[in-house]
């Protein structure tokens, strides 16, 4: 809503500010809220688009939470870490040394 590259007033980035706060403590409720209160009208897909939005938000952040999903990202993190490691060996050490020229 207010990208850098452009220039935005002070009304416009405060509004921004606001959707982004709401949208990151309430999800898309929020910005249902900040719908009716500007006056402007909530119809009933909009509240639907807004609940099932938040329920697969929900959804994915329990499920990223289960054991399961940290294991997985725990092996994840080394095999990365080993195949960078695998890599720096195979080309001879880091490309660049501290101090070598």
């Amino acid at each position: 809503m207010g990208p850098k590259h452009l220039f935005s007033g002070k009304r416009r980035v405060e509004i921004a500010t606001t959707i982004a706060v709401g949208n990151f403590n309430s999800g898309s409720t929020a910005l249902r809220m900040l719908s009716k209160e500007c006056g402007c009208r909530v119809g009933a897909i909009t509240i639907s688009y807004v609940l099932e939005r938040d329920f697969r938000r929900i959804k994915q952040a329990e499920k990223a939470e289960t054991v399961e999903a940290k294991r997985r990202m725990v092996e994840v993190a080394r095999a990365i870490t080993l195949a960078q490691q695998e890599f720096l060996v195979a080309e001879g050490g880091p490309s660049s040394v501290s101090g070598g020229f």
